[in-house]
């Protein structure tokens, strides 16, 4: 049951950037233990983004394609742009899988058989959330606004019949929400807005000068953490009524133009921000080196896990490459995080390279590590349930065509399979007995034990 507390606290609706003083270094507490919570609500599974379903019972043996559909893209005449489902994850609730598009569409999670379709002709969605019954669509217009960003909206449709209830506009572009259970953050170009499950707008921290798209927050019962204009920062929930503030550097880090925060995961021990090195340069300029970086509620760094790289150069050439690091999936005191290595010689890739690393959540010590040579174009979020992670490891032509490799790893490395997806992959969700993989293209495979 919610506190009295927070109930005040969201119906004041407005948080600030809270005073750091005489913050405890740990986060052993009760805010932070994430909620019973069946499906796959959000992103990544929970407020926390832990990407761990503890209610799943994934496939244990080699899986087989127990459904799949086709095609939730949206083309953009004007803009002669094909949207991709690249942001508009699945999410599960109820024996349900609801996919994003043009518009948003209702599966069953045994057969895969279409329940419903609710269409938006001229809306895009980019990201989904499910709790009480709802299903919060944040969508992108296809025209753009006088300031040059497409408007950005928050549609609600209720879950078991798709009759849409209320539509809110979020102002400039919008990107893939996150929840708690009770609070929906939805981050857009020009700052972060938090609405509860009716889809009414509690409060609103703007970013006037936004450089770099905000990733997804990460939420407790007291804080919210989130990036903006390439840094990372903590928010409390306080009754204080500010709006409009900009982010406030107090509590952030890396200001660099070149750099990206991806979606926070909140342990019990810190909060772990994946840095993604967005700057073709040595690792080290601007201070902050790409990988996971763990901060204690005080904003101290607890620890730095450095993903694996190769710097190449000679006196007249230097090679450069892009970084690419997921959020982590966090389990039991353990952490798993996929990394790519993109190596160019101009604007051609000339290799990659893709690792799974397992990190102690307390130390940030690695203790194991997967390498796919040559394989990968992307870093993609692994999963964790019922003591397994899972993996995949896109490929964009490096193996002969568009394939991706799904993988399972014990707790202690031991692979248990691995099969070969017919697609590029981007996301991983699991619930129930079934394995979800989003493919470029709009395209959902369900992987089941054969």
């Amino acid at each position: 049951m919610i506190s009295t507390r927070r109930r005040l606290l969201r119906a004041v609706g407005v948080f600030a950037l809270g005073s750091l003083a005489g913050c405890n270094d740990t986060l052993r507490d009760r805010s932070l233990k994430a909620p019973s919570v069946n499906g796959w609500p959000s992103v990544h599974y929970d407020g926390h983004n832990t990407s761990h379903n503890p209610h799943a019972d994934p496939p244990t043996d080699e899986p087989k394609v127990a459904w799949r559909i086709e095609g939730h893209s949206w083309n953009s005449a004007p803009a002669k742009t094909t949207y991709r489902l690249s942001n508009a994850t699945p999410v599960i609730a109820g024996g349900r899988v609801y996919v994003g598009g043009q518009g948003v569409t209702c599966y069953d999670t045994r057969t895969g058989e279409q329940l419903w379709k609710r269409e938006n002709g001229n809306r895009f969605v980019v990201g989904l959330a499910v709790l009480h019954g709802r299903v919060h669509a944040v969508e992108r217009a296809s025209d753009r606004s006088t300031s040059g960003d497409p408007k950005g909206f928050l549609s609600v449709v209720d879950a078991a019949t798709g009759e849409r209830t209320r539509t809110v506009r979020c102002g400039a572009r919008t990107f893939a929400p996150t929840t708690d259970g009770d609070l929906i953050v939805v981050p857009t170009r020009r700052g972060q807005i938090g609405f509860d499950s009716a889809g009414n707008r509690q409060w609103r921290v703007a970013d006037g000068t936004p450089r770099i798209p905000p990733g997804p927050a990460a939420i407790t019962d007291d804080s919210v953490y989130l990036s903006a204009s390439g840094e990372f920062g903590r928010y409390s929930r306080r009754s204080d009524p500010i709006t409009g503030t900009t982010v406030d550097s107090r509590w952030s880090v890396d200001s660099g133009l070149r750099r990206r925060w991806h979606p926070p995961t909140v342990t019990d021990e810190c909060i772990v921000a994946p840095l993604v090195q967005l700057a073709q340069d040595l690792p080290e300029a601007g201070g902050v080196q790409p990988g996971l970086h763990a901060y204690g509620r005080d904003g101290r760094c607890r620890w730095h896990l450095p993903v694996p790289t190769a710097w190449m150069s000679s006196d007249d050439h230097r090679e450069q490459f892009i970084h690419r690091v997921s959020s982590p999936a966090v389990a039991d005191g353990v952490g798993y995080v996929t990394s790519t290595r993109l190596s160019l010689e101009g604007d051609t890739v000339t290799s990659t390279d893709t690792t799974l690393q397992s990190f102690d959540t307390t130390s940030g010590d690695e203790r194991w590590r997967a390498t796919f040579p040559g394989e990968g174009s992307d870093a993609v979020s692994p999963v964790v349930a019922d003591g397994r992670v899972y993996a995949v490891v896109p490929d964009s032509g490096t193996r002969g065509g568009e394939t991706s490799r799904l993988v399972a790893y014990g707790r202690h490395g031991d692979r248990s399979w691995s099969v070969d997806v017919p697609g590029i992959g981007y996301h991983l969700a699991v619930s129930g007995e079934t394995l979800y993989v989003a493919l470029r293209g709009g395209r959902i495979v369900a992987y089941r034990s054969s």
